[in-house]
């Protein structure tokens, strides 16, 4: 069964724990990204801001939905989008910002100069549990999306969630996640305007409710293994952006010696992986839209930058073991 009474459960605590009015469930984080962005009622051409470092489907709705992309570089200590860069790029003609807060951190989301009008989209979906200046990332603009995917801290196998305060939108949501369907009126079947099959089981919903339940102990045992990866020798973790209150999607750093460090890491029995792919423009399908060698930070990052886990299910001895292994790599 789909978006029954377990996922509109779900939908009203996900909503209350970040301080939403609405929360609109479907089948997965990368399907929130994109019927958010179909949902604003873009035109074809429309200028939207998104960064050059992030998972591919923060960006792919742009390019799908015939929207035109401008790149914001990262920064190197924080490895998010670049606000100052972001701001030279904002105008009046900029309808919309993606930024992505990465690896449980956040976008320095004050510095951003928004003109009236600009809609502010929040891909949240490593960074649940965050919060920015005391509140919840993802409450900052119009909307924001998380993923429930098995790797992320708030895991359903799949699924995701979009949060908003505007009533409007979050009814044309609902709407669009159901193949653009209108139950409200006197028809029976009523479609009056396209949409999706993006709606999620009701499994989403009731393992949804478990992990909320579960979560704050979750998040301490996340803090403290966090504490305990400070200041390893060999490699520079990722600086958190003033004002963050992180909750740690896995343990981010950089190194000219990352080949090496991986290697030793996977020799011993621990999974490193690049930061998501580095560049957007290195890979083939969004090369067209853009040029790697006009972004040096994200290029630089994508060479130098990766991750090792960092979740609930580890222990002190597992963060000792990965500090002997990159020391000694």
């Amino acid at each position: 069964m789909t978006c029954g009474p377990r996922v509109e459960r779900f939908e009203r605590a996900f909503a209350e724990f970040v301080g939403s009015r609405f929360a609109v469930c479907v089948n997965s984080g990368s399907s929130a990204n994109l019927l958010l962005t179909a949902a604003l009622g873009l035109q074809p051409m429309d200028k939207v801001l998104v960064p050059v470092l992030t998972w591919p489907t923060t960006v792919a709705p742009v390019i799908q939905l015939g929207l035109r992309p401008v790149w914001v570089d990262a920064r190197a200590d924080t490895f998010q989008m670049d606000v100052e860069e972001a701001n030279e790029e904002m105008d009046r003609s900029a309808r919309a910002i993606w930024v992505a807060h990465l690896m449980g951190n956040a976008v320095e989301l004050d510095a951003l100069e928004l003109p009236k009008g600009t809609f502010l989209l929040e891909d949240c979906c490593e960074s649940f549990g965050t919060r920015y200046n005391g509140k919840h990332v993802g409450t900052f603009g119009l909307a924001g999306t998380f993923s429930f995917f098995m790797t992320h801290q708030l895991m359903t196998g799949e699924g995701g969630m979009i949060v908003t305060d505007d009533e409007a939108l979050a009814k044309r949501l609902r709407s669009m996640r159901s193949h653009g369907w209108d139950r409200t009126g006197k028809e029976a079947f009523a479609f009056p305007e396209l949409g999706f099959n993006f709606r999620p089981t009701e499994l989403t919903g009731a393992w949804g409710e478990q992990q909320l339940k579960a979560w704050p102990e979750a998040h301490l045992t996340r803090r403290e293994r966090a504490s305990e990866m400070g200041g390893i020798n060999g490699v520079e973790s990722m600086e958190l952006t003033a004002g963050v209150d992180p909750s740690w999607f896995a343990w981010p750093v950089r190194s000219k010696r990352r080949s090496e460090i991986m290697a030793a890491l996977s020799c011993a029995g621990v999974e490193a992986r690049p930061l998501l792919g580095g560049s957007l423009l290195k890979h083939p399908a969004f090369a067209p839209f853009g040029r790697m060698a006009d972004y040096p930070i994200a290029a630089m990052l994508g060479r130098e930058t990766f991750y090792w886990p960092l979740h609930q299910g580890m222990s002190e001895k597992d963060t000792a073991h990965i500090r002997s292994v990159v020391e000694n790599a």
